[in-house]
């Protein structure tokens, strides 16, 4: 779950949840008879609520082939819709929209301001308005520079964190395990490597890389990309392949999320990495957003294995565990209407998480270097990587006095000035 001020926000659906609606989608389609290029809508903050009213209806919502919301009963299309829709509390978007508007209104939220809806605990629209009624506030952001504030009735606003500001503020002290344990030199190296890997990929030129993807450019029906090359993509591969985890993979990632959560003392920090570590596995889990790559792939960890291990970017042929990795990535590659869309979701899925990644990262680090120097932990048994293969000699700031000469093999910092002949 993500967060807004500290309340949660609706997630994807779990495979639970989606067995559920995949279930109702074939029931709800057939009873009214729903055109097979209209797509129904959901309630995702109330799933089941929403479930039990449609098919207690005589009608359901649905999206038209131009994407216009309408109602179909038995096969009856009509755009005549009610205000507000759906059973009491129903999380409609008319009935948000009314309730933002008289947000703005009540508060004199200034138009260049979007107002929030946020969706509480336990996904409740209910909860988070009586939140807002308890605060008599109106939460805001500001739709070009971004930030969230409060407006209250007396006119004065003021500006609140973000979730992740929040807690990246907070002090977060170091503690045993609950066995009384200290954090070991394996999990202070391995906390150490995640961090120095999110470093490395942030500053790498793919991660820096801004790919574009054209599809039937002026309709010519061509698809076009402009992708990061074989050395940038196979570099961020590598560093992926020890980030996941499940078949023969590194789970550096879980790993280090672990470590930390079991040595931290703040629990809002560690439920927040633990939350990313969720939002993280999940994604893996999800299929690829390209429909007719998800129709071959069954999930995104599947895709990255396919380039990893079916190209045989990582093991010759006689070491690839699965012969299926290499049947995905001939069907995919070699079918030249699947080629581009399969690379570009490939480096859109590693961007999107090395971006969980490096969410985590940047928020464990203060901690994990505030328990290095308050010798809290060891000192981590790491080659920081960065500089490896790099010759960056060090320059030593010495002084050179007129009575002292400079000494070979000794590096100085030298004041270059203008010469003036007299």
């Amino acid at each position: 779950m993500s967060e807004e001020n500290g309340f949660k926000m609706p997630t994807a659906f779990s495979p639970e949840e989606q067995k559920k609606i995949t279930e109702w989608s074939k029931r709800i389609r057939k009873k009214h008879s729903v055109p097979q290029n209209y797509s129904h809508m959901i309630d995702r903050a109330r799933i089941d609520e929403y479930i039990a009213w449609s098919e207690n209806s005589d009608f359901i919502f649905v999206y038209d082939d131009k994407n216009i919301l309408c109602k179909c009963s038995y096969g009856k299309i009509s755009y005549d819709l009610p205000q507000e829709y759906g059973e009491q509390g129903d999380n409609s978007k008319a009935r948000v929209e009314k309730w933002k508007k008289i947000m703005r209104e009540k508060y004199s939220v200034p138009q260049d301001y979007e107002i929030i809806m946020g969706y509480g605990l336990n996904n409740n629209v209910d909860q988070w308005i009586f939140i807002c009624e308890i605060k008599k506030a109106a939460p805001a952001k500001h739709a070009s520079r971004g930030g969230i504030f409060w407006f209250f009735a007396d006119g004065h606003s003021e500006y609140a964190p973000t979730e992740y500001e929040y807690n990246y503020s907070l002090k977060s002290e170091y503690k045993s395990s609950d066995d009384g344990k200290d954090m070991p030199q394996e999990g202070v190296d391995c906390i150490a490597h995640f961090l120095q890997v999110g470093s490395v990929i942030r500053r790498s030129s793919w991660y820096q890389y801004r790919p574009l993807y054209q599809a039937n450019m002026n309709g010519d029906g061509l698809e076009r990309a402009d992708l990061p090359s074989l050395e940038q993509t196979v570099f961020a591969l590598l560093y992926m392949r020890q980030l996941i985890g499940g078949r023969g993979n590194d789970e550096l990632l879980k790993t280090a999320c672990d470590w930390y959560i079991k040595h931290a003392a703040n629990t809002e920090k560690s439920e927040y990495v633990e939350q990313q570590k969720t939002l993280w596995t999940d994604y893996l889990q999800k299929k690829p957003s390209n429909v007719e790559l998800a129709k071959i792939i069954p999930d995104n960890a599947a895709l990255l294995e396919t380039f990893q291990y079916g190209a045989l970017i990582i093991h010759a042929p006689h070491r690839v565990r699965s012969q299926e990795n290499r049947n995905f990535f001939k069907r995919i590659f070699l079918d030249e209407s699947n080629r581009v869309a399969a690379l570009w979701e490939l480096n859109f899925l590693m961007k999107l998480l090395f971006g969980y990644a490096a969410n985590i990262a940047v928020l464990i680090q203060d901690d994990f270097i505030s328990w290095i120097d308050s010798l809290k932990i060891p000192t981590p048994d790491v080659v920081w990587q960065q500089d490896m293969f790099s010759w960056e000699p060090v320059i030593e700031k010495k002084e050179i006095s007129k009575d002292k000469s400079p000494k070979f093999g000794v590096a100085y910092n030298v004041e270059i000035r203008e010469v003036h002949n007299d």
